[in-house]
């Protein structure tokens, strides 16, 4: 059994090893044509490659094999000279990487090294390479086609060219026939050869594919071309029509549609790559005695962790392989593999997962599972596995050209044996015949017509241009479609699976209510929860700080009283001492450890709580339980609206999630879903989509996390949120941009609508087939005397495949389900409980529109990071003269870091940052962060390096931080702290501080034994290449502006450094809008750049808004243009691309309609008086042909785009911090 998936080019063969060997499977592959290489071989073994430096002789390359052979678990290894590459298959309960690489460095004394083989996966290259091959072969294609064309549909028409062309050479051979013949050889034997290729295997096979067709159909119009050319130069009176171009110009358009699917297909297959990034690439291998104290540690490859290793997971860092936890507590993010955002407490004997990330604590791990055997290796052959069952929309024609081609090859035949028996029996009147021809021509003229007519050009356009269509389209209202595969599932789904977080839900939680017990003062009940879960980096915590800043008049402005002896306790929830009083927050396992009384009616709340599908937090003060807060994730807008529109359109809706059955039924209900499966894992997930397949479904999956990327490819249709992860968004079959569940519906419709106009091009192409093959053969020769040269046979085809063209583009005038167009369905609620609508603002309607190269243009920005989001982003921004910049995050990297230190009074610098650091290791705040790592890099064990202890660690909120290290006394924070410690500061600290502070920098002091030592100057760079950027745009014509809501003094200083010469400072969202609204009123065209949430009203206000990629999802929803990479050069990029193919759009539009101004007097016979010129009927469809052609042509030009070659400098991704 055999089963292909052509997106990924991959196929997945099930044999029996007895009889036949993968060698073999691979033989046979090649026979038909295809370049092949072994994947996989299915066993549980795994492979590795080393690039092994000293092998130079075959004795060396032989000691080297025989070290490795000797090793227990090794099963094959190959060994290439020239790449000095190593390939060994081996047991991965047996053996390791790290044994052959300790193995082969052990030879002969360290005479060969070792090291992890560099290697881009070969797939990638092969698909590079096809891509290069169709591209240069089209180029040559057009270079012959297009002096081919002019020749055969232009020149020949102007009188005194065309009578130089018609002048004859050799009795009736003249000069324009030998150029064409000259021009169409090569195309039809040269560049045209792997149609023949193709045709010949297919045929040795028993098979009649597209080629077959191809190769028949340009071979008849090409040698009856020959034929006619041969006649004409051994005749005196016989009249040559050749149609060599219909060969040529077939052959240059079939090959521009190859170059565009290899072209799509090399974006289908990043899942898998991306899937594997997941793993870290180095890990940190620790060296345990027999009582488990660490001896040595040691960063590795991540790839050469072995099985029962130990490896040491630092806060931030990816876990490196399963296993388990041997020593350490912290809390780890697994939503790759649950999809939810809440950390998991990991205490010594959890397991852990490969890739997932450790939140806070430092943990041991000992690994269980490598290689194949982890579970990231899981997902991806599962990933892997979905993709395989994949069938192309384009089977319909394949399947029918299997009976079609067999029956055009007999039926032309047929034709041309019927007319030459007819003539040679007298079947027919000789006046039938014309008077160039004998009745043998005649019978092989209408057997080329019907090779001809029957062509498979209409047949093979009517699913890629109603697909192309279609895709541009779904781009345009946010709905990315990946290709005809999407269209032809999605129309005939019945079922949908929702995932639960960050799908159905926003995937951030909120508090939604605060139950008071106690009736004790809600805003001061407020302060001290908020003054003890600042100290905290979990998401509960957050969520609990950020509602009591909006309850309050200043804010983000607000200080929270000091937090005494705070301490977080893993898996419980935290306590601390506030203005006095004992606070502890969490969970009930935390109140009746530490003797907190329990109401009756506190657990009767708690109970409702959770049965409202949120998270209950307690809440004891002075030891007495005054509330319960009450956290949520809310529902997306639109959720319930989405479920009971897909309810009419006979469109079941299911959530299955990795949470737990209350929460998951709760949501449910809400929501209007009834069939529900929880606490589910993504192999079950992906189980769950099987099962309704099997009883019949046709079923979508809806997802957003890693963990529903094997659900994703295993549906008929995987559906992912555009604000997911990257490996959900390419394992999905369509993305929904602007993350609206809304655009669930739209998909489903669009996808219903242009599979419907496939049908109608289908029965277009194939009816014109059943009513032209007849007139073809001259059927109505007899009754009316019409017949069919190949001549007008090919102008018919042409005219066949114009029609299901235009058939296709009446797509451009879909419009998304009126239910959908409701006002309330994007509505967003800044911090502030300010309201606004991304749909409320009016977009500039597109006033001019050329849909190849809108889709051109924006699949070229998308290529460079910069995604375009349709014609309306693409109209505004080639025309924006004013650009507003945020600064935090947008201008600048949005993370502090060391930029200078300022010794008071000569202390060695290396000590110095010892004791710093070791204080501040112990610290979350991100300022203690940046310290600890510039103190990681002025040292040469960076990374390994171990902090001596701090003892009596205490943060002061507010102040800074204290500890005793080395038996000193370290103090590390601002002015307060020092004056609260009596620590003297001295005039010139006092001067230094105010020039950092002027810099806009933060300045850190540092006391140790109570005396003032230095001064840490703290800075958030500026991104590389802003000024490049400022200045750029300058030379553009587009100022620039800066609107922050930071002070202005650090605003000040940051627009200085920029070069931005206009600023606003201290603005509230509502004011950033404003100031849109007030430059568009100044009569600018205005684009605003922004990252937060705190951005997103000026960015729906603005002409074009512009969301940085890492930024929130609620910004990147109300953008028009997302830089995926973030990187700030991509805003010239994308003002300078838009203005390049705004510029195309006019190009077309005048061609088009210089071409009608033109083109209409000629067809009505304006020149007949003068020059004697005529166009017949069928040289006007032709040229009107030719006009599209043109004006396609003129659209991909586009695709050779290059951005200003002012960002081309090597410093624009280049940060330096001293």
């Amino acid at each position: 059994m055999a089963r292909v998936a052509k997106a990924t080019e991959e196929v997945e063969v099930h044999y029996d090893p007895k009889f036949f060997s993968h060698i073999q499977v691979l033989e046979v592959v090649s026979e038909f044509g295809f370049h092949a290489v072994v994947v996989s071989t299915g066993e549980d073994v795994c492979e590795v490659q080393l690039q092994v430096d000293g092998a130079h002789s075959e004795h060396s390359m032989r000691m080297v094999r025989n070290s490795v052979e000797a090793l227990p678990g090794v099963q094959e290894q190959k060994f290439d000279p020239g790449l000095k590459k190593l390939s060994i298959s081996y047991k991965p309960d047996m053996v390791g990487p790290r044994d052959f690489i300790r193995v082969i460095e052990s030879i002969e004394k360290g005479s060969f090294k070792a090291v992890i083989y560099p290697e881009k996966d070969g797939r990638d290259g092969h698909r590079e390479e096809e891509i290069k091959k169709y591209y240069k072969a089209f180029l040559w294609s057009l270079v012959f086609g297009i002096p081919l064309f002019l020749l055969s549909m232009v020149f020949m028409y102007i009188p005194r060219v065309g009578r130089k062309l018609d002048a004859k050479v050799v009795n009736m051979l003249s000069i324009g026939t030998i150029l064409k013949w000259i021009l169409s050889t090569p195309v039809q034997f040269v560049i045209g050869k792997r149609f023949y290729i193709g045709a010949y295997k297919a045929l040795r096979h028993g098979s009649a594919n597209m080629d077959v067709l191809i190769a028949l159909g340009t071979n008849a119009a090409y040698f009856y071309s020959v034929y006619s050319v041969l006649r004409s130069l051994s005749s005196q009176n016989f009249d040559s029509s050749d149609f060599f171009e219909t060969s040529a110009l077939l052959i240059t358009f079939i090959l521009l549609g190859k170059y565009l699917e290899v072209l799509a297909k090399g974006k289908t297959s990043e899942a898998i790559a991306k899937l594997m990034d997941l793993a870290p690439e180095t890990a940190i291998l620790l060296t345990l005695d027999s009582k488990g104290n660490v001896l040595k540690e040691q960063e590795i490859d991540g790839q050469l962790v072995q099985k029962n290793d130990v490896v040491k997971i630092m806060p931030g860092a990816k876990i490196a392989c399963d296993g388990f936890v041997v020593w350490g507590e912290s809390y780890v993010n697994e939503s790759m593999i649950t999809g939810e955002s809440k950390p998991v407490a990991k205490r010594k004997g959890d397991m852990v997962i490969g890739g997932t990330v450790n939140a806070n604590g430092v943990l041991h791990i000992k690994a269980t599972k490598v290689g194949s055997q982890s579970a990231l290796a899981q997902i991806v052959q599962l990933v892997e596995s979905g993709q395989m069952a994949k069938a192309p929309v384009q089977k319909l024609a394949d399947h029918v050209s299997k009976f079609f081609v067999p029956s055009v090859i007999v039926l032309s035949f047929s034709t041309w044996f019927a007319w030459f028996l007819a003539g040679k029996l007298d079947g027919y009147p000789k006046s039938w015949i014309p008077s160039s021809m004998d009745s043998f021509e005649l019978a092989l003229q209408f057997g080329i017509s019907v090779m001809v007519i029957a062509c498979p050009c209409a047949l093979g356009l009517a699913t890629p241009t109603a697909v192309m269509v279609g895709a541009g389209v779904g781009a345009s209202q946010g709905v990315l479609i990946k290709g005809g595969n999407a269209l032809e599932s999605t129309h005939k789904v019945n079922c949908i699976i929702f995932d639960k977080t960050g799908t159905l839900t926003m995937g951030k939680p909120v508090v939604v209510d605060i139950k008071p017990l106690n009736g004790m003062n809600l805003s001061e009940f407020l302060e001290l929860v908020a003054a003890t879960e600042v100290n905290s980096e979990h998401p509960l915590a957050k969520a609990i700080v950020e509602h009591a800043k909006k309850s309050r008049r200043d804010g983000e402005n607000h200080v929270w009283p000091e937090a005494k002896d705070f301490k977080s306790i893993t898996g419980y929830g935290v306590e601390a001492f506030v203005s006095n009083k004992q606070v502890l927050v969490g969970n009930k396992k935390l109140m009746l450890d530490r003797n907190v009384a329990i109401r009756v009616d506190a657990i009767e709340t708690l109970a409702e709580i959770e049965r409202l599908a949120q998270t209950g937090v307690l809440v004891s003060i002075d030891r007495e339980l005054q509330g319960i807060l009450a956290i949520s994730d809310p529902l997306k807008p639109g959720a319930r609206q989405v479920v009971t529109i897909l309810k009419s359109m006979n469109v079941d809706s299911i959530m299955v999630t990795g949470d737990n059955w209350g929460t998951a039924n709760a949501i449910a209900k809400d929501v209007g879903i009834d069939t529900v499966a929880a606490e589910t894992k993504p192999e079950q997930k992906a189980q769950k989509v099987k099962e309704l397949q099997a009883a019949g479904k046709i079923v979508a999956m809806v997802g957003d996390g890693i963990n529903d990327s094997p659900a994703l490819v295993a549906a008929d249709v995987g559906i992912a949120i555009g604000a997911g992860t990257d490996i959900a968004i390419e394992a999905a079959d369509i993305v929904l941009m602007r993350s609206n569940l809304e655009d669930v519906v739209t998909a489903i419709d669009l996808s219903r609508k242009t599979f419907a106009r496939i049908r109608l091009n289908y029965l277009w192409a194939f009816g014109y087939n059943v009513l032209a093959i007849p007139v073809a053969a001259g059927a109505l020769l007899p009754a009316i005397g019409l017949r069919l040269p190949p001549w007008i046979s090919g102008a018919a085809m042409a005219a066949s495949s114009v029609s299901v063209v235009c058939s296709s583009l009446f797509l451009k005038s879909y419009k998304r389900p009126k239910e959908l167009n409701v006002p309330d369905m994007t509505e967003i609620i800044l911090p502030d409980n300010t309201k606004f609508h991304i749909g409320s603002v009016r977009r500039a309607k597109l006033l001019l529109a050329t849909p190849t190269a809108v889709m051109v243009g924006a699949g070229v920005g998308a290529s460079q990071g910069v995604l375009i989001k349709g014609g309306n982003a693409l109209e505004s921004t080639h025309k924006v003269n004013c650009i507003i910049f945020d600064k935090t995050g947008t201008l600048t990297m949005g993370k502090p870091v060391v930029v200078d230190i300022k010794p008071l009074n000569g202390m060695n610098l290396s000590e110095f940052l010892e004791l710093v650091a070791a204080t501040e290791v112990n610290s979350e705040h991100p300022l203690a962060k940046a310290i600890v790592e510039h103190a990681k890099k002025s040292r040469r064990d960076g990374e390994n390096h171990v902090w001596p202890e701090a003892k009596d660690f205490k943060s002061i909120t507010g102040y800074g931080v204290e500890a005793f290290v080395s038996n000193k006394q370290v103090l590390v924070g601002n002015k307060k702290l020092m004056l609260d410690r009596n620590v003297a500061i001295r005039v010139d600290a006092i001067e230094t501080l105010a020039e950092i502070e002027r810099l806009a920098q933060t300045g850190v002091l540092v006391s140790i034994d109570r005396e003032l030592q230095g001064i840490l100057a703290i800075s958030d760079p500026l991104k590389p290449g802003a000024r490049q950027v400022v200045t750029i745009l300058k030379s553009m014509n587009v100022d620039s502006i800066m609107v922050t809501g930071d002070n202005w003094g650090t605003a000040n200083a940051i627009a200085k450094d920029v070069g931005i010469d206009t600023v606003a400072a201290e603005t509230k969202p509502e004011q950033k809008a404003q100031k849109v609204k007030e430059l568009q009123a100044a009569g600018k065209i205005v684009a605003m750049v922004g990252d937060g949430i705190n951005d997103s009203p000026a960015l729906v206000a603005a002409d074009v808004g512009i969301a940085i990629g890492a930024g929130t999802d609620i910004a990147i929803e109300a953008a028009d243009i997302v830089l995926m990479r973030s990187n700030l050069e991509d805003v010239v990029t994308a003002i300078d691309l838009s203005r390049k193919t705004f510029a195309r759009i006019r190009l077309n539009y005048l061609w088009a309609f210089g071409y009608n101004v033109l083109a209409i007097p000629v067809a009505a016979g304006a020149l007949l008086p003068a020059i004697g010129l005529r166009l017949p009927p069928w040289i006007s469809g032709a040229a009107m042909a030719a006009s599209s052609v043109s004006v396609v042509c003129s659209s991909l030009f586009l695709k050779s785009y290059k951005r200003p070659k002012e960002l081309n400098v090597p410093d624009m991704t280049e940060i330096s911090v001293e």
